[in-house]
């Protein structure tokens, strides 16, 4: 990439001089706004207001025409009607202008004859040498060198000029909007370095005003509103370098309904493209899409501050318990690492906080701090020498009297720790805020929203991370992540019934399970195996374990003969006593037909007593993790209308791609029977029954359980 300062767009953001067309001598107006914000603001360069009604508007020299101005202009801002607009272009041409800076509308956006117009402007502005922005765009800003080519009334708001000199910058598609966002942006103390309103897009283009912003060494992220990319190898390249920069692109993208791609066409004559396929761009390139305006402007909030961590081991400080007990939740609601405190740290808490504060991350410091406002500064001072402390979140809210005094104290840990600080502060005095304004540290005026956007800057880095490790890495880190092993092939559970025990025991319920027949050696495997008929399953098991059989290799299956039989038996019984142990006997059973497997539990919550669940089964269980529960016992109809909440279960049952559908109501009834077990004999003491999986076959021929796991309390 070239350098910034020789770049060609670098004339456009930091231009010498600036010429509007339809100037006008009223501020308030369209064309008198630009100057206005530009005099107000301090820019340094020449403007040259064009008018040929006027000599003079708002104290400069006024010249009848583009040709008059007689030197060259880096920049011309057209305010004028879109019949006259065309003219204004060849002027610019004939000037030497290279960019032109396009307010008016009434081109494609407005149907075929605005279309044709269009064509025709940019037939001249190519002829001309002249690169367009817009048309119908709300402008631009640029605050390194303080130009605001622009009317939008964000720049009218108190404080808005000069403009900050920030380090974040925004691309828009739409004007209005844009405009709405940059005023959010104030609000939420994320300063613009650059906005960039591209409107319909004739020529400049959303992607090389990009291109030209992420190689801005003072930008650290740019956010974006995103209709349409028109070039999207360009784009996948740009977004790969800001990826390579560690600059965070975070985007809204519009387009996921019809009707919301038809209302961009209308808008800017925008195509939004396959929504699919641009999520998976933005995966390929590690951009960060949001729906949310308020979340883009958080996210960036931290990128302002450099707060894009990867994986951080985060410490979360209140006065109050329940809040500190609500963060830890959420934090790991959002995957975020709860960090765990050296000995040390606790240590100094503990010498630190009252007897019923907590130490434990996270620090509840208690109502004790009106009492003793020197604690919050120490405490926080302790947590940030920690080595296993890289991000500490502060949550905290109200002090009318006390905040200005604790955001000086905090600011104090900040700048002489010089470690990651966010800070979350509800309904705080004005004096509080003013006091962290211009500070390095982030503060929302909200609890969760400062823990959504740290989830999604350290999802950001870690992605960035894994993007740049090699194929090989990633198959020595993918490959070392042994499930079966991770889980155990055996797990110990003292009042475990056996498999085959469970199943006898749901039979005396009056639950349909599959006939099997326990053995001890080859030939009555073989003789039952013969009683039962053919294929054949057999399996070992044991009494007070929970048996990964696969894994084991205690479990085979499709034995079409006696042969088969007995050879399985061999193996089975030699692997069952050296793995499992003397305990472990054979069985066999007949094995079931094809069907749709489902898991069905029943479990007992220490609250609500017991309830069912059923997901989907087999190997996909723990993968899918799709599954609703209910409350225990259940009557048919509640399990009806639990498989309409699960969509994809129920189409899968109803049949796809030709399948038969299955036993839908052999499925209900199963769950039924299996939602009533505790109130059989002996049913109170159950702690767990799992059936997976439960295969259900096709309509009419009901559900067989393959597996099951049942446990006592």
């Amino acid at each position: 990439m070239q350098e910034i300062a020789n770049h060609p767009l670098d004339r456009l953001f930091n231009a010498k001089s600036v010429a509007v067309i339809g100037a006008s001598s009223n501020p308030a107006r369209i064309g008198g706004r630009p100057l206005d914000f530009m005099m107000s603001a301090g820019y340094a360069g020449k403007l040259y207001p064009i008018n040929p009604n006027y000599d003079e508007i708002q104290g400069l020299k006024c010249y009848p025409t583009i040709e008059d101005v007689p030197e060259p202009v880096d920049v011309a801002i057209v305010a004028v009607a879109a019949n006259k607009a065309i003219d204004a272009i060849e002027g610019c041409g004939r000037n030497g202008v290279k960019y032109a800076l396009m307010f008016t509308a009434g081109f494609a956006e407005v149907g075929p004859e605005g279309r044709e117009l269009q064509d025709r402007l940019v037939e001249t502005a190519r002829r001309s040498g002249v690169r367009i922005i817009g048309p119908n765009s709300v402008g631009y800003s640029s605050s390194s060198s303080q130009i605001i080519g622009s009317f939008g009334s964000t720049w009218l708001r108190e404080g808005s000029l000069p403009l900050a000199d920030g380090s974040i910058s925004f691309v828009t598609h739409s004007g209005a909007f844009g405009a709405f966002i940059y005023a959010m942006a104030q609000d939420s103390d994320v300063s613009f370095r650059h906005f960039v309103n591209v409107g319909n897009e004739v020529d400049l283009e959303f992607t090389e005003v990009l291109e030209y912003i992420i190689e801005d060494p003072k930008v650290k992220g740019v956010g974006g509103y995103i209709e349409g990319i028109k070039d999207g190898e360009h784009f996948v390249r740009v977004a790969h370098r800001a990826n390579e920069l560690g600059k965070p692109l975070v985007m809204i993208k519009v387009g996921r309904s019809e009707r919301s791609q038809q209302a961009a066409a209308s808008h800017t004559a925008a195509l939004t493209g396959s929504d699919d396929v641009y999520e998976a761009i933005f995966d390929e390139c590690n951009v960060v899409r949001v729906e949310d305006v308020q979340q883009m402007l958080d996210i960036l909030y931290l990128c302002q501050h450099d707060l894009i961590i990867d994986d951080p081991g985060i410490a979360a400080v209140s006065i109050s318990g329940g809040t500190g007990v609500w963060a830890a939740d959420q934090a790991g609601v959002l995957g975020l690492r709860m960090a765990d405190f050296t000995r040390e740290t606790r240590d100094t808490l503990d010498g630190l906080l009252p007897a019923f504060g907590s130490s434990l991350n996270p620090v509840d410091a208690t109502a004790q701090l009106v009492n003793d406002p020197d604690m919050l500064k120490d405490a926080l001072g302790a947590i940030a020498k920690d080595p296993n402390v890289d991000l500490t979140v502060l949550l905290m809210g109200l002090q009318e009297t006390t905040g200005e005094r604790f955001a000086k104290d905090v600011i104090d840990v900040k700048e002489s720790a010089r470690r990651p600080l966010v800070v979350g502060w509800v309904a705080g005095p004005d004096i509080l805020y003013k006091t962290f304004a211009g500070s390095d540290i982030p503060v929302y005026r909200d609890f969760y929203r400062p823990l959504l956007a740290i989830q999604r800057v350290v999802q950001y880095a870690e992605r960035r991370r894994r993007m740049r490790e090699s194929y090989e890495d990633w198959l020595q880190r993918v490959g070392s992540a042994d499930t079966a092993a991770s889980h155990g092939a055996t797990v110990e559970e003292a009042n475990a019934l056996a498999e085959h025990v469970a199943k006898e025991r749901l039979r005396e319920l009056d639950v349909a399970v599959p006939e099997l027949r326990v053995v001890d050696s080859a030939e009555k495997a073989a003789a039952a195996a013969e009683e039962l008929g053919y294929p054949i399953v057999m399996k070992a098991a044991a009494e007070g374990k929970i048996l990964h059989k696969t894994d084991l290799g205690v479990l085979k299956a499709n034995l079409a003969s006696a042969d088969a039989v007995r050879e399985a038996y061999g193996a089975v019984a030699a692997l069952a006593l050296s793995e499992i142990g003397p305990d472990a006997e054979v069985f066999v059973e007949r094995q079931a037909d094809e069907g749709v497997e489902l898991i069905v539990s029943l479990l007992k919550d220490d609250v609500f007593g017991y309830y069912v669940v059923l997901g989907l089964g087999g190997e996909l269980v723990e993968l899918l993790k799709e599954a609703a529960l209910h409350r225990a016992p259940a009557e048919p109809a509640e399990v009806a209308r639990l498989l309409e909440e699960q969509p994809r279960i129920l189409e899968l049952l109803r049949g796809v791609r030709g399948r038969p559908p299955a036993d839908i109501e052999a499925l209900i009834d199963l769950v039924v029977r299996v939602s009533k077990l505790p109130s059989t004999p002996g049913g109170e003491s159950i702690a767990q029954v799992e059936l997976n999986p439960v295969r259900v076959h096709t309509k009419g021929r009901g559900a067989s359980i393959l597996d099951v796991v049942w446990t006592t309390s």
